[in-house]
């Protein structure tokens, strides 16, 4: 997973480093939401240039992301996705959950399965099981907010199931 760091001028926190709010924002590491952009950008130039391979790389990065972004909760017993993570998604840097994240995963995973299967490539990465987590992630969830960006992810988030 290297390369796809945020690139921030700080390294990432350590793992045994105290959390600091302030200066998270300045480190460096891995957010879902930017992954999950990856993934629908390498789906769409799979589309474009009808090679599959595109398909085969967003499919082995969802994999990947949500193996180390999701997690089962202690405390209830519930699936969570860590909002940032370290580089090699080896452990949580900020363990809240981005709002719109489960949203974004769902439909970016459900995009990307019918896509692969669309495109009949016999190399397509099966995400049943994800697109499943991210259903139940989502699951009583309320998308409302009065954040800027978070309107913005909302309205993208329509056009690409609409």
């Amino acid at each position: 997973m290297p390369g796809l760091r945020i690139g921030k001028k700080m390294n990432e926190r350590g793992p045994d480093e105290p959390y600091d709010e302030k200066m998270e924002w300045d480190r460096d590491g891995q957010y879902y939401h930017y992954l999950t952009k990856w993934m629908h950008t390498l789906q769409c130039v799979g589309k474009a240039t009808s090679a599959g391979v595109y398909y085969r790389w967003a499919g082995e990065l969802a994999k990947k992301v949500h193996a180390g972004f999701v997690f089962t909760s202690a405390m209830n017993g519930r699936r969570y996705i860590h909002w940032k993570m370290s580089i090699d998604l080896s452990y949580p840097l900020v363990r809240s959950m981005g709002h719109h994240d489960p949203l974004d995963g769902f439909i970016t995973y459900t995009s990307l399965q019918a896509a692969t299967y669309a495109s009949k490539k016999t190399f397509s990465t099966d995400l049943r099981e994800e697109i499943a987590d991210m259903a139940a992630v989502c699951e009583g969830k309320d998308w409302t907010t009065d954040d800027p960006l978070g309107l913005g992810e909302l309205l993208c988030a329509a056009f690409r199931v609409a």
